[in-house]
């Protein structure tokens, strides 16, 4: 049978296993708690960089699509412009016509 030290000396060391788990209770709360707002920081971080990166390809995208639209629209102007001033042969023109029906 167990002496009443015994006794003691066991509910003593209950007693500090009680106050170690609420301890390791408290300790994973506080660790949820943290790691719960660090995922937040870094998610919002994260949108707002990808954000801005976004934006800016998109910027970049709109600027170099209206250099190309601009360079064909030229590109095509020009090409229209020299059609109109080549000298126009009709004499020939008509012989070929005549020679094919």
């Amino acid at each position: 049978m167990a002496t009443n030290d015994e006794v003691s000396v066991i509910e003593h060391l209950l007693e500090i296993e009680k106050q170690a788990s609420l301890l390791i209770h408290e300790a994973s709360l506080e660790s949820e708690k943290r790691l719960s707002a660090a995922r937040t920081s870094v998610d919002t971080k994260y949108k707002e960089q990808y954000k801005a990166i976004s934006e800016n390809a998109e910027n970049n995208f709109r600027q170099e699509s209206e250099k190309v639209k601009e360079a064909r629209e030229n590109a095509i102007s020009e090409y229209k412009e020299k059609l109109r001033n080549l000298p126009q042969n009709k004499e020939n023109f008509n012989k070929f016509l005549e020679g094919i029906l």
